[in-house]
């Protein structure tokens, strides 16, 4: 089945979103805010996702494709992640695009705050761009 596309990110997008939006934290700052701060937190991509876990800091929710820079998480890491959430929602999302599925399931997360749940996204590897597009749609 082919995926309805809502938004199709150009290249000249995909090379300003390489760049961070926002502040710039290690991990002992991001650790230092979480727990000063108390904010849900949602997480984008696999070790990032992994490193929250093991350090006993729970997302809202997660989105992962079981890749980091294009190659393959080890497998006990994947493990680990996979661990995490009450539920797990796979999206199929082609490289370069924003499928009307993903949209919603990203929204409605947020929407919704349900929390404890695994975003798994089949298709395209470079999830930050996603969640720096879909903050800037917001704003």
């Amino acid at each position: 089945m082919l995926a309805t596309v809502k938004y199709h990110l150009p290249a000249s997008l995909r090379i300003r979103l390489k760049e961070p939006l926002g502040d710039l934290f290690t991990e002992k700052q991001l650790f230092d805010h979480i727990k000063k701060t108390r904010n849900q937190i949602v997480s984008v991509g696999d070790l990032v996702t992994y490193t929250l876990l093991i350090n006993q800091i729970n997302p809202l929710f997660c989105i992962i494709d079981d890749h980091t820079r294009r190659h393959d998480v080890k497998k006990e890491k994947i493990e680990k992640i996979h661990e995490y959430g009450k539920k797990t929602i796979t999206v199929n999302n082609p490289a370069g695009t924003i499928t009307e599925e993903l949209w919603k399931t990203i929204k409605g997360l947020y929407d919704t705050q349900d929390s404890n749940v695994l975003v798994c996204v089949d298709g395209e590897g470079i999830l930050r761009h996603y969640l720096q597009f879909f903050s800037r749609l917001q704003t």
